[in-house]
C-alpha cells in the first residue's frame, strides 16, 4: 500500500472521527439539564431533572401545548435490496400519527390524581404548562404507493421516536420540569409483523399510551 492510499485513509478515519466526537457533542448538550436542576428519578424517561423550586401545590391544572413533530428526512421509493432504511410518511399518515398521539396524552393526562386537565386556551395562574414535542421520527415500513409490485415486507422494528417534555408556569417565564426519551416502535415480544401503516400505528399507539402513562405519573409525583 502506497504512502498516498495510507493518507487517504487516515484522513477518511480522522474524519469519521471528527463526525462521531461531535453527534456525541451536540447529544451531550440537548441532555444537559437546566442551571439548578436535580435528577428527578422515573423508569418512564431516560433523562429527567426538576426545579427545586417548584411547590405542586400552587398550582390545581394543567394544559397540553404540542410544539412538532419532526420528521427526519427518509425515502421515497422502496427497493427488496433495503435493509434498515428509512421511509418519508405521507401528510395522511402524519396527521394520523399527531391525531393518535394528541387523543392518548389527553386521555391519560386527564386521569391525573393532583391536577385537571384544561384546554390550552383556558390556562391561568394556578396552571401547569406541559409541552410536548415529538423528534427525529423514524419510519422503517414503505407505505403502498412506495413499493412497486406486490412486495410483501415483515419487521421486528417498524421505527423510532424521541419524545421531549418540558412544564412551564402559564406565563413560560420558569421551567419546572425537562424530560426526554427516545424508544424503538417494536413489535410485541420482538417477533415479525406485516409490515404496513395498519399495523405500524398499533405498535406506536402502544408506544405512545406508554409513555403517557409514564408522563401521568411523573407530573403527579412531581
Amino acid at each position: 500500500m502506497n504512502h498516498q492510499v495510507v493518507k487517504t485513509y487516515a484522513l477518511i478515519f480522522i474524519t469519521f472521527l471528527a463526525l462521531t466526537w461531535n453527534d456525541v457533542a451536540i447529544a451531550a448538550k440537548k441532555n444537559k439539564p437546566p442551571r439548578g436542576f436535580k435528577t428527578f428519578e422515573t423508569r418512564q424517561l431516560d433523562t429527567a431533572w426538576i426545579n427545586p423550586k417548584f411547590n405542586a401545590s400552587n398550582y390545581k391544572t394543567m394544559t397540553i401545548e404540542w410544539l412538532d413533530f419532526d420528521y427526519r428526512q427518509g425515502k421515497d421509493k422502496f427497493k427488496v435490496t433495503d435493509s434498515n432504511e428509512n421511509y418519508n410518511l405521507s401528510e395522511q399518515s402524519k396527521n394520523a400519527l399527531k391525531e393518535q398521539a394528541r387523543d392518548i396524552f389527553a386521555k391519560q393526562l386527564a386521569q391525573s390524581k393532583n391536577f385537571e386537565l384544561i384546554e390550552l386556551d383556558k390556562a391561568n395562574t394556578d396552571t401547569l404548562v406541559i409541552q410536548l414535542t415529538l423528534l427525529d421520527i423514524i419510519n422503517k415500513v414503505p407505505e403502498r404507493h412506495q413499493i412497486v409490485g406486490s412486495t410483501d415486507l415483515f419487521l421486528r422494528e417498524f421505527g423510532a421516536i424521541t419524545l421531549n417534555v418540558e412544564v412551564f408556569d402559564s406565563a413560560r417565564q420558569q421551567m419546572f420540569f425537562k424530560g426526554q426519551d427516545r424508544e424503538e416502535i417494536e413489535t410485541f415480544n420482538f417477533i415479525l409483523e406485516r409490515a404496513d401503516m395498519v399495523t405500524s400505528r398499533r405498535f406506536s399507539r402502544a408506544l405512545l399510551q406508554r409513555w403517557a402513562r409514564g408522563l401521568r405519573k411523573n407530573i403527579d409525583d412531581m
